[in-house]
């Protein structure tokens, strides 16, 4: 960690860093640059380490997950709690990115694919974000039209 910070110049009190690892407005001192990178790492290792638990599981049990998923549900059991939690998050995931999208046709599309491609999609969506609004997080959490 503490070679990480050495190797970024330090910024004077006017000049900081922002989320794309450049200098000027809307950004964060070097020790959000350097935590925003760790986020990014968190991301990658999420959606890399799902996408193969999910082929294998897909190699092994086929694509038939929604049976399962709300069959245990209907059973009321642990395993159906987890997946009613689990559910609701899903849920809250994609009315926030159609949402953020101002509900506009795209953004109920991404939406829909935030529901049934869970940190597969967010953790893509998450790591796409800082660059399409050049680290302005005011922007990548609320959108356009509402910043």
């Amino acid at each position: 960690m503490y070679v990480l910070v050495a190797m970024i110049p330090k910024p004077d009190e006017t000049t900081t860093l922002d989320f794309t690892g450049r200098y000027g407005q809307n950004s964060y001192q070097c020790r959000g640059f350097v935590t925003m990178n760790l986020f990014r790492l968190f991301l990658c290792v999420l959606f890399v380490s799902l996408l193969i638990y999910t082929l294998f599981t897909i190699s092994n049990h086929g694509w038939n997950l929604l049976p399962v998923f709300f069959g245990d549900m209907k059973a009321m059991t642990w395993p159906g709690q987890f997946n009613f939690d689990f559910f609701g998050f899903l849920l809250l995931s994609g009315l926030w990115v159609s949402w953020r999208n101002n509900y506009t046709p795209t953004g109920i599309v991404l939406g829909s694919v935030a529901v049934f491609g869970g940190i597969l999609f967010l953790s893509a969506y998450l790591l796409y974000l800082p660059f399409q609004t050049k680290g302005d997080t005011k922007l990548m959490i609320m959108g356009k039209n509402r910043t």
